[in-house]
């Protein structure tokens, strides 16, 4: 693609410069003869002569435009300046090219042809970066070209235009002396546009040997992966004379190796010295972090130090800053040269020992430690020829060690499982143990009938293998550590809603970063067993088969990649949303609710944006998008009206910010705290605990309470009553000396107590008060109440209960022999 795009680049380069040589070939051409009217005339009629009265004015400004023009083209021409980048590239890819034969890289080892391909890659790097710099300044030279041509046939025109007769000689002549000096100009440019249009014509020669180049080392390599089922030496029974006949000159080859290695690196850090500059700096930066926070963290309690989810980071921050060093790394310089990637992996054998969770690898005990060295021991390949002797017999021992080593963990495995404390990764990590045991029996066997390409593949895609996920696994912890520490906020003053973010967040980041490191994983082993490419082209072919529904056609490609961008979308969404919501909009000063509307409004612009993406990733066309809305508004018309009318009501929510999360609110009998207002409902949570979700529709249309749209006083009254005859006075003091002396009661607007009347057993009292502590008010009233009570009591006034006169007319001569005392007739007043 890359190669692609910058060949198209070049394409365009090279059209304006063909068409500038063009302007200016017509100009000389013109100057030259006089050309006839039938070839001149439609090229005239689209081009407006310069009016009569402007004719004097218009030629001092296009005068000064040519000499500016003649002036920048008298400038040093960059074009012996890039003809000799361009000389010395064209010379380093001649070296190169004669460095082997294309019919030697199927029998190159695997490192050495790797190498030789990320070489090719510095010089198409290289070449592009000298494209660049000369369309840079060709197309400045092209702009003038272009500009010129333009004014030159607007004064040819004026020229030839039929009022030109009429005008003053002076006019004429004038008319004249502006085409000289525009063609001057022209010529002035010409020599430098055709050497631009000669260089870039090697260029885009020489871009065609890099690509020959490296389309010969991929063919070479697919060829390698072709015959892995094929024997390509003797079998190791076939005698010593044939053996070491099948050899080479190993020493010469080793040369030739090391030095290319060596001038690879020297080429590789000049070109890329600004950008390794920066690394180091970030390293050293990152470096510094670490300590500081690991000098903190050292000095905390034991207790808080177990809490911390970060701990592998602060515990041992060497390990740390040098894994992550060497994760980054390959990731920004995926093209370094081996032998730099050779040095960093075996820099980073100890962090990744070091940062294995112990706990987790206690079943196998010091295995991972033989697997690195065991790892290492492999990459001593380097030092032997696939095909020879002492090669094989080093891959034999490699791979005898291995097939101990994955015995010994299938031993472990058994005896963990007969304990009672298999899982379901003991089982999975067990059916990978037999089949990395076959694959190693396998290879085995292959060297010693002479397919050393298929034991190379498979003992060292097993190996390979294991070490690469003992390094993915503790680098993956390493950046979750950090991760969780960068995401995870300890401040005391966060809510409970903030707290659960923050941890869901931690936790979706988490999950991205298990299954990036699963999909690594999975392309390091394929690449290890050199199946990557076959893998990929058979995934490729079915992920390409259309799939056709109607007119709308489809490949099953597209469709993973459309529910892969819908997943996408809304995950991005989520983390802009959280960034803005929890991070960003609360240092900023905004009107009461925008952070919210800001953050919600963002999240449905990034899920939309992100569901464009995922159609036109998924193949479908402007004409097919047609049908996918059309059913989606018939779908709107038969039966869900209410969830776009709730859709739009939460824009209007968001918009208007009637509401926000936090506020109090009453709403068709539902009162609590608005926690979240989402694309279809609000969600309240009740005083009581429970989730009620009322639909946003409802919000606007039905009467809503907001208790803290503007600020959070609350008003409440606390009602009372005392026995007749008591000093009224001496009440209104006691009620207004409890809302003083009550916490949380405000002092303005001051407490008032009123008389309300006369009840059916007391006077009736209410004390109206307010508290700028509305989460509280019920707690509040609940203290005022009992301040009331106390302070009625303690002043000797009496709070009456309900009472009522009985008055009976007739007793029942039963009733009244029941009775123990005789009654005496009632008096006015006197309860029965």
């Amino acid at each position: 693609m890359l190669r692609r795009w910058r060949a198209t680049r070049q394409l365009c380069h090279a059209l304006v410069l063909l068409a500038s040589i063009a302007c200016t070939g017509f100009a000389h051409a013109a100057a030259a003869a006089a050309p006839s009217t039938a070839t001149v005339a439609p090229a005239r009629q689209a081009i407006e002569a310069v009016p009569a009265g402007e004719i004097a004015v218009q030629a001092e400004v296009d005068e000064q435009f040519a000499q500016d023009v003649v002036d920048r083209a008298k400038e040093p021409d960059p074009a012996p300046e890039f003809a000799s980048a361009l000389k010395k590239l064209e010379a380093s890819v001649r070296d190169l090219a004669g460095r082997y034969k294309v019919n030697q890289l199927g029998a190159m080892h695997d490192s050495a042809r790797d190498t030789l391909r990320r070489y090719w890659k510095l010089r198409e790097q290289q070449l592009a970066d000298w494209t660049a710099s000369v369309r840079d300044i060709s197309m400045r030279q092209s702009a003038d070209v272009a500009e010129i041509a333009s004014r030159r046939a607007k004064w040819e025109a004026t020229r030839a235009s039929a009022g030109i007769s009429g005008l003053p000689p002076v006019v004429v002549t004038r008319v004249s002396g502006v085409l000289e000096k525009i063609q001057a100009a022209e010529r002035a440019f010409a020599g430098p546009l055709n050497s631009q249009l000669q260089l870039s014509r090697r260029g885009q020669a020489l871009q065609v040997q890099i690509d020959t180049a490296l389309k010969e080392i991929d063919a070479a390599q697919a060829n390698v992966e072709r015959r892995l089922m094929s024997r390509d030496a003797p079998p190791l029974f076939a005698g010593w004379d044939t053996l070491m006949d099948a050899g080479g000159d190993e020493l010469s080859v080793l040369k030739q190796r090391r030095d290319l290695e060596r001038q690879f690196l020297s080429e590789y850090a000049e070109f890329h010295g600004v950008r390794l500059r920066i690394l180091a700096v970030a390293a050293m930066v990152l470096l510094w972090l670490l300590l500081a926070a690991s000098r903190r963290y050292r000095k905390q309690d034991v207790a808080s130090r177990q809490l911390r989810a970060d701990a592998p980071l602060l515990e041992r921050p060497l390990s740390a800053w040098l894994l992550i060093v060497v994760a980054a790394f390959s990731y920004f310089e995926p093209d370094a040269p081996a032998i730099v990637r050779s040095v960093l992996v075996l820099l980073a054998l100890v962090p990744v020992l070091r940062l294995l969770p112990a706990a987790e690898f206690a079943v196998v005990k010091r295995l991972p430690f033989f697997a690195a060295a065991l790892y290492l021991l492999y990459k001593m390949n380097i030092l032997f020829v696939g095909t020879q002797l002492f090669g094989r017999v080093h891959l034999i021992l490699v791979g005898l060690l291995a097939i101990l080593a994955v015995w010994y963990l299938l031993v472990r495995l058994s005896a963990h499982s007969l304990q009672g404390k298999a899982t379901g990764y003991t089982a999975l990590i067990r059916g990978i143990g037999h089949l990395s045991m076959a694959a190693l029996v396998i290879g085995l066997g292959a060297n010693v009938i002479g397919n050393v390409t298929l034991a190379a593949a498979l003992t060292g895609g097993v190996i390979n293998s294991g070490y690469a996920g003992l390094a993915i696994y503790a680098a993956a912890g390493v950046l979750r550590a950090l991760l969780v520490q960068l995401t995870t906020s300890r401040k005391a003053t966060q809510s409970y809603e903030q707290a659960q973010r923050r941890l869901d967040f931690a936790q979706g980041l988490t999950q991205l970063l298990r299954a990036v490191a699963l999909v690594t994983w999975l392309v390091v082993t394929l690449a290890g067993f050199h199946v990557l490419r076959t893998v990929a082209d058979a995934l490729g072919g079915v992920l390409d088969h259309p799939l056709a529904i109607g007119s709308v056609s489809v490949t099953l490609g597209g469709l993973l990649l459309f529910f892969a961008c819908v997943v996408a979308s809304f995950w991005v969404a989520n983390a802009v949303r959280f960034v803005l919501r929890d991070e960003v909009l609360p240092q900023l000063t905004l009107p009461r609710g925008a952070a919210n509307s800001i953050a919600t409004l963002s999240y449905y612009g990034v899920v939309l944006a992100g569901l464009l993406v995922a159609m036109l990733a998924a193949g479908l066309e402007a004409s097919q998008l047609t049908i996918v809305l059309g059913a989606l508004g018939v779908g709107v018309g038969f039966g869900l009206q209410n969830v776009v009318n709730n859709f739009f009501s939460g824009l209007i929510l968001m918009f208007e910010r009637p509401i926000q999360p936090g506020d109090t609110v009453a709403i068709s009998g539902v009162e609590g705290t608005v926690r979240e207002i989402a694309m279809r409902a609000t969600r309240v949570r009740t005083f009581d605990g429970a989730d009620v979700f009322v639909p946003n529709g409802a919000l606007l249309s039905a009467n809503l309470t907001n208790w803290t749209l503007a600020d959070v006083h609350r008003r409440f009254d606390v009602t009372t009553g005392v026995a007749y005859g008591s000093d009224m006075p001496k009440v209104f003091a006691v009620l207004m000396q409890a809302a003083r002396t009550t916490a949380g009661v405000a002092s303005t607007p001051e407490p008032l107590a009123i008389f309300t009347g006369f009840g059916n057993s007391s006077l009736d009292f209410m004390l109206r008060v307010w508290t700028h502590d509305n989460d509280n008010w019920i707690a509040i009233r609940g203290a005022l109440s009992l301040a009331v009570h106390d302070g009625l009591v303690n002043a000797g006034i009496e709070i009456p209960f309900p009472q009522r006169d009985l008055h009976l007319r007739s007793v029942a001569p039963q009733a009244r022999a029941g009775l123990s005392v005789t009654p005496t007739p009632p008096t006015a007043g006197e309860e029965a």
